[in-house]
């Protein structure tokens, strides 16, 4: 397979690349950056780019936070980038570690190309958030407000996991 570069295609696992391109507004390698073959061609993702996706969706997660919610509490949006850089970062290497490379086909939407990686990592954020910000910096608060928070880091991991890496 060549590497190539394109304007708006966005594939992430080797089995579907031909059969259901995904598309996005971003630029993406077609080939194996990121990626690492087993003998078997399973792609799993590497670990420098797990580490690059939790950075991206825990700063997303910090600016999400920060202008639809303007806590006054500091801690809150530290939290809520806490949460949005574990939850992708253990999904993941659960993932690696198990060789779950089936996780990584994108459902054949063009718009918003969602794979079940992409839902555990929002997943695995929407608890780690329910979890530290309730123990932590909003133990004091409504549920409601705990939610919405929790929801704004899930749903910053979930789009950059889908559309950044």
């Amino acid at each position: 397979m060549s590497v190539r570069a394109t304007a708006v295609m966005v594939t992430r696992s080797r089995a579907n690349v031909d059969a259901f391109p995904s598309f996005a507004l971003v630029t993406w390698w077609k080939g194996s950056w990121g990626y690492e073959a087993s003998p078997q061609e399973d792609w799993m993702l590497s670990w420098s780019t797990i580490a690059y996706g939790a950075a991206l969706s825990g700063i997303g997660a910090g600016a999400l936070v920060g202008l639809v919610i303007r806590p006054r509490e500091g801690t809150i949006i530290g939290t809520a980038m806490a949460a949005a850089f574990t939850g992708p970062l253990a999904w993941n290497a659960i993932l690696r570690a198990t060789s779950g490379s089936s996780f990584f086909h994108d459902a054949p939407i063009a718009f918003f190309p969602v794979s079940w990686q992409d839902v555990g990592s929002g997943v695995f954020t929407l608890a780690a958030a329910a979890v530290l910000l309730g123990v932590g910096s909003m133990a004091h608060h409504l549920g409601r407000e705990l939610l919405l928070v929790a929801c704004l880091a899930a749903a910053s991991a979930l789009v950059v996991d889908v559309y950044l890496y």
